[in-house]
């Protein structure tokens, strides 16, 4: 369809000529790697946006030489999929067997294959969890053209523990004196991670019953769930903000974002995450899911917590190695469309442990702290 490269006007980028396709006969030539200056046309259907200028892309059609003076393209290698974490340790460890998230396009087709073991297939989201070798990753999985991110899996984990709060901060108690009916009432939280413990007593009677629970409860979704809408039952510093809210459970095993009609079914408008993984500086397939589901969705928030890494420093991205800055833990925290939280102290100063920003492209984050 195109010569390899159709001009050379723009300075190459050193991200272009790393994912540019030198051996035409290993890679699949369904992928361009270009480099451009102005916006794309709409006969170039972006893929993966690596930078301000340069992209991984599929044409839709031909284009004729007045449209494409302003792009530099050649065929794409299959580096591109990787997440940095991948790449950056795809020749380490090749034998050993590991668990990659996996997302593309007709995978049902690719569940078969028995030099793999699928832990989770999440169809809405084209993706699938697999354990296997970086050798098998790197020459059955990555060179098929229907797969389009690869990302080292992470188990998600609570982030740090919560002695109490107290509810003269931040006005809670003038908002209950001056605003009482600002309690919460016929809202509908989620908070995702492991299961409430429904006969907690401030919480008692107010967990909707949900099919995407998890199997396990867990002391720290109480005290979540107790910030946000206790009942204040067992002590008075255990009444939440919104006390008089309901609450649907939602298990953190799921990264992604969970099904919108499960949301709808239960009226949440809310969904709450403290946990994370690792520090992560860039925009993965679980951020893109969030952003989907909020663009379509307009009456759903997502807000999760920065993270408690707040000394690390960042290994991969633009900031890496500058110690206390671009920590936030867990690449679905990168997603536009949430709101990310830190933490504060009672001196009402950011904690020290707490994640900070910015995200992978420069984005302000956390928005918010409390």
């Amino acid at each position: 369809m195109f010569a390899q490269t159709c001009c050379t006007k723009i300075k190459y980028d050193k991200l272009f000529v790393k994912y540019e396709n030198r051996d035409r006969e290993k890679y699949s030539k369904v992928y361009y790697v270009v480099q451009y200056k102005l916006p794309l046309l709409k006969k170039v259907k972006i893929i993966r946006a690596i930078n301000d200028s340069i992209a991984i892309v599929k044409f839709e059609n031909e284009l004729t030489s007045t449209e494409y003076w302003n792009i530099d393209f050649s065929l794409a290698n299959d580096n591109w999929k990787y997440s940095p974490k991948v790449e950056s340790e795809i020749d380490v460890e090749k034998s050993k067997k590991q668990k990659f998230i996996i997302v593309g396009d007709s995978l049902e087709n690719f569940l078969q294959n028995s030099k793999m073991s699928i832990i989770s297939f999440n169809k809405i989201n084209n993706a699938i969890i697999i354990e296997c070798t970086k050798k098998f990753l790197q020459n059955n999985i990555a060179t098929l053209p229907q797969i389009t991110f690869i990302d080292k899996y992470v188990e998600p984990k609570t982030e740090i523990s919560i002695i109490g709060y107290k509810r003269s901060m931040h006005g809670i108690n003038v908002l209950d004196y001056n605003i009482p009916t600002a309690n919460g009432k016929h809202i509908v939280v989620s908070v995702k991670e492991k299961a409430i413990d429904k006969q907690d007593l401030d919480v008692f009677k107010r967990v909707s019953a949900s099919p995407i629970e998890a199997t396990s409860t867990d002391y720290h979704a109480n005290v979540i769930a107790s910030i946000i809408g206790g009942a204040g039952n067992s002590f008075y510093d255990g009444r939440g903000v919104a006390n008089a809210c309901t609450f649907f459970p939602s298990s953190f095993s799921n990264l992604f974002a969970d099904n919108i009609s499960a949301f709808n079914q239960a009226n949440v408008s809310i969904q709450n995450h403290s946990y994370g993984t690792i520090p992560q500086q860039f925009y993965g397939a679980e951020a893109k899911s969030y952003d989907e589901q909020l663009w379509q969705n307009k009456n759903v928030l997502h807000i999760f917590s920065a993270g408690n890494k707040g000394l690390q420093a960042a290994t991969e991205g633009a900031y890496t190695g500058i110690t206390g800055f671009a920590n936030i833990t867990g690449n679905f925290k990168m997603a536009k469309n949430v709101l990310t939280v830190a933490a504060v102290n009672e001196l009402s100063e950011v904690a020290n442990e707490s994640s900070a920003g910015p995200t992978y492209d420069g984005r302000l984050a956390p928005q918010v702290a409390a």
